[in-house]
């Protein structure tokens, strides 16, 4: 099965999970939004919905535009325009952001936590931009390579690809995108154990493996966690890298 394939069955699956299990999303969106909260926009694209945490601060900072939220996945779209199905100016449609099925130019495109799963990400995002109105915006949330190193230095010990996501290099998009504005925040959230970093991560379906990931019987994956929790034994931390990117269209 291709990631992508991959990542809407996953998304799909725990789409009515997500919402409730969601830690570092809900955090990022809130982050995201104080960044186009001066921004004047009419027409306005979200890339990667989800169940709406950054929708929310969209439909504030902009009352009257018109918002066009999509994601991958169909099932949070569901979950989404029934949120937002009383907002006369709010459009839902399952869409994929490394494809985009719309004719309009937007005044302002943003997204957060998805343009990691991208599979062409410089491609990808060359496509974005040309989507903006001359003076339009793009701001967006993503993780960057240095994600979920502590989980990730576990399997490299024992050379075996971890299944997390290939992870965008944001000084490699700084060379490819000089005129990106590029900000990286790192930041940690505590788990009681391993088993409930890897629970939250399946139940918000972001546990879509690479390619060249090898499955691991029960017994060894149970070993490798037991391997992080000796190393941090009063709880884990996972760090996250934050990457916050903005461009203007000239």
């Amino acid at each position: 099965m291709a990631l992508k394939e991959k990542i809407i069955k996953c998304f799909n699956s725990k789409a009515y999970t997500y919402q409730n299990a969601a830690d570092m999303q809900p955090q990022v969106a809130a982050r995201l939004a104080d960044r186009f909260a001066s921004v004047s926009a009419k027409n306005v694209l979200e890339i990667g919905c989800g169940t709406g945490f950054l929708s929310q601060h969209l439909l504030h900072s902009f009352p009257d535009a018109q918002l066009l939220l999509t994601d991958i996945a169909p099932a949070m779209v569901d979950i989404t325009r029934d949120r937002f199905q009383k907002n006369a100016n709010v459009f839902v449609k399952a869409m994929d952001g490394e494809a985009l099925e719309t004719s309009t130019q937007f005044d302002l495109i943003v997204s957060s936590m998805t343009l990691h799963w991208f599979t062409n990400f410089k491609h990808s995002l060359q496509q974005i931009i040309e989507k903006l109105t001359p003076g339009g915006q793009l701001v967006f949330a993503m993780l960057g390579k240095n994600s979920l190193l502590e989980w990730r230095n576990i399997f490299q010990e024992v050379a075996i690809v971890a299944p997390t996501p290939a992870f965008p290099d944001h000084q490699k998009l700084a060379q490819h995108f000089p005129e990106l504005k590029i900000e990286v925040e790192v930041s940690e959230q505590r788990y009681r154990n391993t088993h409930e970093f890897l629970k939250t991560l399946k139940a918000i379906g972001a546990h879509a493996a690479q390619a060249k990931h090898v499955v691991l019987s029960s017994g060894r994956l149970r070993r490798l966690m037991q391997r992080l929790d000796r190393v941090s034994p009063d709880g884990v931390n996972i760090s996250y890298e934050v990457v916050y990117g903005s461009y203007t269209k000239s």
